[in-house]
């Protein structure tokens, strides 16, 4: 090895007790030890060779289940790929429900509020429209606006201003 051993032998017990071993032999032992590491190949592919057709069964189903566990993940990852997607598509149109469903609720509120109000405004409507034949009867017959005509519809405006000053209210609320 021109280059040196590989980093991972290194840390090998093995591997240092073999160049121990090489260190502490003579030159005729390291000159035979290159044949005996030819041998030693050679068995290794002998029992190879026996190991896989006794075994050869087993071999082609470790194949089989190696090509078979390649293609499932490789469907998984596309799965995952289709479903991580789909996921940002979602989050999006959960984004805009959640929208539409403020402004929703704002305008629920808001007819809530309104209907809770309904008996109020129907007295205000019922208070205006007996006011006006009276602050016209008082103006028809004499020509004449008089302050103490005007104080009931001065009230009701007061209470209809009050009732939209409060919707108002309630929608900035909202």
């Amino acid at each position: 090895m021109p280059d040196g051993a590989p980093g991972d032998w290194l840390d090998r017990d093995d591997f240092s007790s073999y160049i121990q071993r090489l260190a502490s032999c003579g030159l005729q032992k390291l000159s035979s030890e290159c044949d005996a590491l030819k041998d030693e190949q050679a068995g290794l592919l002998e029992q190879t060779k026996e190991l896989a057709y006794k075994e050869y069964l087993t071999f082609i189903h470790a194949s089989d289940c190696s090509k078979s566990l390649q293609s499932q993940l490789g469907s998984l990852e596309q799965q995952l790929s289709r479903t991580s997607s789909s996921v940002a598509a979602l989050h999006t149109t959960l984004d805009s429900f959640v929208n539409t469903s403020r402004s929703l609720l704002v305008s629920r509120q808001l007819n809530s509020t309104t209907l809770a109000k309904h008996t109020q405004l129907l007295e205000v409507l019922s208070s205006w429209s007996s006011l006006v034949p009276l602050v016209t009867g008082t103006t028809g017959t004499t020509g004449h606006w008089y302050h103490w005509s005007l104080v009931p519809l001065v009230t009701c405006v007061g209470l209809w201003r009050t009732l939209c000053l409060y919707r108002t209210v309630c929608v900035l609320c909202l």
